[in-house]
């Protein structure tokens, strides 16, 4: 059962406290600053995801220009825009990143 509703979105919340922090989203608000950057965010949640981006690193560095990335999606992505380019064959360049085994290679 969800009885508070968010006039807005109708979405429902379990407690009025989660339904008072879902209504930042709306209104702009953003009282939670990281702890690292600074950068703020409407709830904890979004802020706590955010944390992932400086304690876990960015272990997917590309191969072609040494930027990196917290996601290997973020790092295929990013291929794209070396397309066209003469660099080594995508595969060659995805298995030089991650290592044998398939976890990120280590950069040390």
């Amino acid at each position: 059962d969800r009885p508070f509703t968010c006039a807005q979105c109708g979405k429902g919340f379990t407690r009025s406290t989660y339904l008072l922090s879902h209504q930042r989203v709306h209104a702009g608000d953003r009282p939670i600053p990281s702890l690292v950057c600074g950068e703020r965010f409407a709830t904890v949640s979004h802020a706590l995801c955010h944390q992932h981006v400086h304690t876990s690193g960015q272990p997917y560095n590309c191969p072609y220009c040494g930027e990196a990335f917290d996601s290997l999606w973020g790092l295929q992505q990013h291929w794209r825009i070396h397309a066209g380019e003469q660099l080594l064959p995508l595969q060659q360049a995805f298995q030089e990143s991650t290592g044998a085994a398939g976890a990120p290679a280590d950069t040390h």
